[in-house]
């Protein structure tokens, strides 16, 4: 009887062994994996006045040679009336190069623009609405949601898909540049690191403040 026990308790420990062995190579994956894995979120309180009429979030993940962004924001003003204003935009580069996005934006519910671009060979496709643009250019390297994370070196052009075209960011001074669109004019201010601290933005409907709240960014 004992020979018997002898032989199943042998391979009931090697058994625990390599699921400990398993358990412990998963581990390691997890840690390189998290460790490859470095993310900023940055987010801004949106002021109207003296007021705080919403809030946007721009997020940075890097894993990799791929860098995942994403722009959430929300605001909601009373001009005659109560006017709620939704945007979203995602876009995914691979070594440096814009593979795919996609943008959306509301007005008190209904849709006012939506985007979607993809990356081929030699172009990009969009869809803008309806409408389908091809931009004849092998590679987009530079657009809007990194602005917010490093402070250009100088005059530049960023792309930007909601307009499915580049945009001039001019410099003014050493912390202070300006972005000129059809919805109007962006001029943003940047800290001593380098990361965009403040927006005046100017619309036709309102002028705001976008603010960057650092207790509740992580950069």
């Amino acid at each position: 009887m004992e020979a018997v026990k002898l032989p199943v308790l042998l391979l009931s420990n090697i058994l625990n062994l390599t699921l400990s062995v398993k358990r412990i190579f998963v581990f390691i994956l997890l840690i390189h994996a998290v460790s490859g894995l470095k993310a900023q979120s940055l987010y801004y309180d949106i002021i109207k006045g003296d007021k705080i009429a919403g809030y946007m979030t721009v997020k940075k993940v890097v894993s990799g040679d791929k860098i995942d962004y994403s722009i959430e924001s929300r605001t909601a003003v009373r001009v005659v009336f109560m006017v709620k204003v939704n945007y979203d935009l995602f876009e995914n580069f691979e070594n440096g190069v814009l593979i795919g996005g996609k943008s959306k934006s509301t007005l008190n519910g209904a849709t006012q623009k939506s985007t979607i671009i993809k990356k081929y060979d030699d172009r990009y496709e969009f869809e803008l609405e309806s409408d389908r643009v091809t931009l004849h250019q092998k590679e987009i390297t530079y657009s809007i949601p990194e602005i917010y994370f490093s402070k250009p070196k100088g005059h530049v052009k960023v792309f930007s898909q909601v307009f499915a075209q580049y945009l001039d960011y001019e410099k003014i001074n050493e912390n202070t540049w300006v972005l000129i669109s059809e919805d109007g004019k962006n001029v943003s201010t940047y800290n001593d690191d380098g990361i965009l601290e403040m927006v005046n933005i100017s619309r036709v409907y309102a002028n705001f403040n976008l603010v960057l709240n650092k207790e509740k960014s992580e950069f």
